[in-house]
């Protein structure tokens, strides 16, 4: 009698998955979006002309420099004005870069590929051993996925794949796609 548990694997998407797929969604691009915006507040027009001068080049910089940035606005409503502005026009890019995005059977096969065998990017006899690891009991590996990332894409693909079906959902004979 096998005493083997079913296997469980958790992947954590971010913005990393959507550059992957060439989606234009690093701070740079956005930046550039911005930076091209009407404005017509002063506080905005400030937040502009610190972006320009600053170049930031990465979104953990924007952050940092944001927090150091509202230090000098003389109110809250100064913050509000400048964090709206800047967050409606980061969903209104978002939206359009998510719109603009149509997966196809390639990048669907990828990403359910990279989801039923994560260790193929492992060196040749390492990528064995842990297949052999993760197929040795014959059970299911119960696949989760927790999406921290701004756009739908990921599940955009996965409806794709499924045709609007319910979780769970097989990705190969031994995995299933049971929670995001």
């Amino acid at each position: 009698m096998n005493n083997y548990v079913a296997m469980r694997t958790v992947f954590i998407l971010g913005n990393g998955f959507d550059m992957n797929l060439g989606l234009p969604t690093g701070y740079q691009d956005f930046y550039d979006y911005y930076l091209k915006q009407p404005s017509t507040e002063k506080e905005v027009k400030s937040l502009k002309d610190h972006l320009e001068k600053e170049r930031y080049t990465r979104w953990a910089d924007l952050e940092l420099g944001l927090g150091l940035y509202t230090q000098e606005l003389a109110s809250e409503k100064e913050v509000e004005i400048i964090l709206h502005d800047l967050s409606d026009y980061l969903i209104e890019y978002l939206k359009d870069v998510s719109a603009a995005f149509t997966p196809d059977i390639n990048i669907v096969n990828r990403v359910f590929g990279g989801l039923a065998r994560p260790y193929s990017a492992l060196p040749g006899g390492m990528a064995r051993m842990v297949e052999t690891i993760c197929t040795q009991n014959g059970t299911p590996n119960k696949i989760d996925v927790i999406s921290f990332n701004y756009t739908d894409t990921f599940e955009r693909i996965v409806n794709i794949s499924r045709q609007i079906a319910t979780l769970p959902l097989p990705i190969s004979n031994n995995d299933i796609l049971s929670s995001i």
